[in-house]
């Protein structure tokens, strides 16, 4: 089914997409309320305060196929060289023929939304459209509302992933502008341990809106580090919402460069005592790039901890938001909580807007957060120049050093090697 939004009435015509769209009765009842959200939200203005830096105006006055269907001959490699299990969307809906999967079916779990609700009913009964807030946010209202073709994903409990599962997102943007939304339930079991890496690959010219949402669950002792890598030219909101157990460790790092506009929402909650959940990003902007990270700590639980570091590097025209959110429960006493925001603008056209919060309603906490906002160092770069290296040689292993602080956060070395390779590039580009 192919349905086309005209630039007149965006809204209507999504409205209209969810009554043709093949039903599944599985999740029917959440689309149909999700739906009902939306309308009543609308899709947010730079008049509404958490996107007053983010204006989708002119990508929203396209037009775009809402159920766009590809046939793809064959799935491109991934860009580096990694043995994985490998999930393949095309334009959003998660193909079994295209995927490659090699842990065993005991270990690793994918199933269609609608026979998860059938095998694991009380998993996603529990948890499906629960951890990302359809209530409030417009975009996650709107991907539920289509959630008809979900995956869920499962690790049971006391299982060791070997390999690494990458969600590897491909869109076809050959014949026509294309809206995708991929949407997942990750349900981690109690002591697991696995690593997931998020990347995509477009193909075609035209307008791409993404707007996917991933909803993870790590149980109680899961250890889980869950790794985006954002290099698609295309405009892309992305929801992430995590929900961290009894002595669980969840670890997100992100790495957005080259983008038109990227919104990433990633949200913690820390539900469980002696849990922890860390956040990491590296943006790199150029030319008219827009990078929005807003992000949440939500300590509800005693003696749990999260750290928080988001850099930025921002050349010609490019702007950098960065939203950061901390909330301490009055119940979460002995909470460490950290944040820190630094941006170095390459340019006097570029633009850095931090904005860290801390919400603290126990006593018996460390918190601390922090923003920075500056160019380059003139003292160390002096230095260098003084040794024999030329300007932009210098410039670039500052730079490196700069960002060091979040890409040494990467575990896996061919995901290190390759986001190395990125940043170079970047910096030569």
């Amino acid at each position: 089914m192919k349905t086309t939004t005209d630039n007149t009435d965006l809204k209507n015509n999504l409205l209209a997409s969810f009554e043709q769209q093949a039903q599944n009765q599985a999740t029917y009842i959440i689309q149909k309320q999700a739906i009902e959200n939306f309308e009543r939200l609308g899709l947010p203005t730079t008049k509404h305060e958490e996107w007053k830096y983010t204006n989708l105006a002119s990508t929203l006055k396209n037009s775009f196929a809402v159920a766009a269907t590809s046939d793809v001959e064959a799935v491109p490699n991934l860009p580096f060289d990694l043995e994985a299990n490998v999930l393949v969307f095309i334009n959003g809906v998660f193909s079994s023929a295209a995927s490659q999967v090699i842990a065993p079916e005991t270990d690793l779990v994918i199933l269609p939304m609608q026979e998860a609700f059938a095998q694991y009913p009380d998993l996603v009964t529990t948890h499906f459209a629960r951890h990302a807030d359809s209530e409030k946010e417009a975009f996650t209202a709107l991907n539920t509302a289509f959630a008809s073709n979900a995956l869920f994903v499962h690790v049971p409990k006391n299982k060791v992933l070997a390999q690494p599962v990458v969600f590897y997102y491909l869109v076809d943007a050959t014949q026509e502008n294309v809206l995708v939304q991929p949407r997942s339930l990750v349900v981690l079991g109690e002591n697991s341990q696995s690593k997931w890496i998020e990347i995509g690959l477009t193909a075609g010219e035209n307008h791409v809106l993404s707007n996917g949402v991933t909803e993870i669950v790590a149980s109680e002792r899961a250890l889980v580090e869950w790794y985006q890598m954002q290099l698609e030219g295309r405009v892309s909101i992305n929801t992430t919402a995590v929900s961290i157990a009894t002595g669980a460790n969840f670890s997100a790092l992100t790495v957005t460069a080259n983008g038109q506009i990227t919104r990433n929402n990633l949200q913690l909650l820390l539900n469980g005592p002696h849990c922890e959940g860390h956040m990491y990003g590296l943006y790199l902007g150029k030319g008219k790039s827009l990078i929005d990270n807003h992000t949440v700590a939500d300590h509800r639980f005693p003696n749990c901890e999260s750290n928080e570091l988001y850099k930025g590097v921002l050349s010609d025209r490019a702007t950098g938001v960065f939203n950061g959110k901390i909330f301490v429960k009055p119940d979460a006493q002995k909470t460490n909580a950290f944040q820190s925001n630094r941006n170095i603008l390459l340019s006097d056209d570029a633009n850095a807007y931090t904005k860290p919060q801390l919400e603290i309603f126990a006593d018996d906490v460390k918190c601390s957060h922090g923003a920075t906002v500056g160019t380059l160092d003139e003292e160390p770069l002096f230095y260098l120049r003084a040794r024999g290296l030329s300007e932009d040689t210098a410039r670039a292993l500052l730079l490196h050093a700069f960002a060091a602080d979040v890409l040494e956060k990467i575990s896996i070395p061919e995901l290190k090697e390759y986001a190395d390779q990125q940043l170079e590039k970047w910096l030569n580009g």
